[in-house]
């Protein structure tokens, strides 16, 4: 976490957010020594350090996520849909045997159905990387290419979930990992597409980040992303403190 904040400061950001990804599991998550850890670092730093999370959402659980988020003293709560049931939608060969029995576009529908039912437990207070699914666009799956779907193959259920974030008051991550080569996307996450509905919409609570998993992510094209927001109308975005959300103006952190 020290190395983070170090790159973080040598990158010129004045705000960073600790969010780890938790998924629920039998063990307690060790968020009190993280707390405590980001406590140490602030001493340490020049640098406004926020302690969040990523949950992954399961809607048996609710209960249990709720309990957890009640309990810890978060900054920022980000929900997330990496599993369908049983299925985790980035692991390679669990997606090579759910399309030997479906198609790309029930994939698609399932995974918007259950990051809509995420959406409307209210949990939340923002959504993380909303069409993640578009992760597997031009790889190799079941030894052909996985198709790119147009947006409007799928434009109802992104504005069934882009009305269910206005009705909660949940905000959304533009997440920028998908600018990297790597990922072969092109844009942000999400999609200039869904990015622009949101706007259109009227969803202002949107935070930037980077996706950090490692040194080399710190900082990722925030600049682009800081870009696009500013081509689909964003002046602002939004921060979190104790779960309490505020406007920083873009053209005060260009």
């Amino acid at each position: 976490m020290a190395e983070i904040c170090k790159e973080a400061v040598k990158s010129g950001l004045e705000e960073i957010a600790f969010t780890d990804h938790f998924i629920l599991c039998k063990l307690e998550p060790p968020f009190e020594h993280q707390f405590d850890m980001i406590q140490i670092l602030k001493r340490k730093f020049p640098l406004k350090i926020k302690f969040g999370v990523e949950m992954d959402y399961f809607e048996s659980r609710e209960n249990e996520l709720k309990r957890i988020i009640a309990n810890n003293p978060f900054d920022l709560v980000m929900g997330s849909a990496h599993y369908l049931n049983d299925l985790n939608i980035l692991n390679r060969g669990e997606i090579d045997n759910y399309l030997n029995c479906h198609n790309i576009e029930e994939l698609y529908f399932n995974y918007f159905e259950h990051l809509h039912r995420a959406i409307e437990s209210g949990l939340f207070d923002i959504m993380a990387h909303m069409d993640v699914i578009r992760w597997w666009h031009g790889k190799m799956i079941n030894n052909k290419i996985f198709e790119k779907l147009s947006f409007d193959s799928y434009r109802e259920q992104a504005e069934k979930i882009v009305k269910a974030l206005k009705d909660t008051n949940i905000g959304f991550e533009y997440n920028t990992f998908g600018y990297s080569p790597k990922f072969n996307l092109n844009d942000g996450c999400p999609s200039i597409e869904l990015l622009q509905m949101c706007k259109d919409f009227g969803i202002e609570k949107i935070t930037l980040g980077s996706d950090a998993h490692s040194l080399d992510g710190v900082a990722r094209d925030l600049d682009k992303g800081l870009e696009q927001l500013k081509e689909v109308g964003y002046e602002k975005i939004c921060i979190f403190e104790k779960r309490k959300a505020s406007f920083v103006d873009i053209k005060e952190i260009e």
